[in-house]
């Protein structure tokens, strides 16, 4: 791993996966035993893994979710010991003030922050000439893979070459697509010509499109707590819409609406600097 000016980094990964935390079998995690040699460490910060606190009871959590909380059927074990320390140490939990998950909230350190995101993006116009574009982005989950396949299909036979252009990830896109169907960069000038998307609604995407206020349509489903709250949030603060039609029969009427007449209005969100607000809060704890 390279340097980050003098700090040292270290190529370290808990390898968590939700099987390991959903069995009744579920014992001490190996990767707390691997983190001891770091335990000398000044600062330990960790993302959503409670556990970090049996060995390092000072420990910064940076959190929008527990995985104890959203794991449909969580090893009871597992959840007692994330439900007693937090409990129990109250440690500094830091998370987004929009999408913080209500378990993340209830602590009794919580420290709300904005989104983690780059420096704000520049406006550029698009010549009036540049027809819409539309993003499709589900990631590997099967559930939304199959939604947005059955949405792209759709698109396909609606929109011919040159009046949309359609933008999808690498688990829908292979090279004999029509023409006006491209690979997603997600950069800059990507996120600046679009004009909506449809997307499994993570934080990261999430973030990327309200930064460049682009109308969101949430493909959300019970099986995951975290993408369904987010999607609620995105509908609840008028950035976006949750969608629950059939693309294979959804009207020509509809889809036009959809793409052309979204009917959501995404006001400029105020504070993308929560990476620096972070630090801020962490360096002030430690000054």
């Amino acid at each position: 791993m390279p340097a980050l000016g003098n700090i040292r980094c270290i190529d370290f990964s808990t390898n968590t996966i939700p099987d390991l935390l959903s069995s009744e079998a579920f014992t001490i995690p190996e990767w707390l035993l691997r983190a001891q040699r770091y335990l000398d460490s000044e600062i330990v910060i960790c993302d959503n893994l409670p556990e970090i606190l049996l060995i390092r009871p000072d420990s910064i959590l940076i959190s929008n979710f527990f995985w104890h909380d959203v794991l449909p059927a969580v090893s009871t074990t597992y959840l007692k010991i994330c439900s007693d320390l937090l409990l129990s140490l109250s440690p500094i939990v830091i998370g987004c003030s929009l999408f913080a998950m209500p378990a993340v909230r209830i602590c009794e350190n919580f420290q709300p922050v904005g989104l983690f995101a780059p420096s704000p993006p520049q406006q550029i116009v698009l010549p009036k000439s540049s027809p819409p574009s539309i993003l499709l982005t589900g990631g590997s989950t099967k559930t939304i893979r199959h939604r947005m396949q059955l949405i792209l299909d759709r698109l396909i036979s609606e929109f011919k070459p040159f009046s949309v252009v359609i933008y999808v990830d690498s688990n829908l896109y292979h090279p004999n697509m029509p023409s006006h169907v491209l690979p997603a960069s997600f950069k800059p000038a990507m996120f600046r010509s679009l004009s909506v998307a449809f997307c499994r609604p993570g934080l990261g995407i999430l973030t990327d499109l309200l930064q460049y206020q682009i109308p969101v349509y949430c493909l959300s489903y019970e099986a995951n707590a975290e993408i369904k709250y987010n999607a609620e949030v995105v509908e609840s603060l008028g950035l976006g819409k949750v969608i629950t039609e059939d693309f294979s029969s959804i009207t020509s009427l509809r889809l036009q609406q959809l793409i052309f007449r979204p009917n959501i209005y995404p006001s400029p969100y105020p504070c993308f600097d929560g990476a620096t607000q972070a630090t801020t809060l962490i360096q002030a704890l430690y000054s």
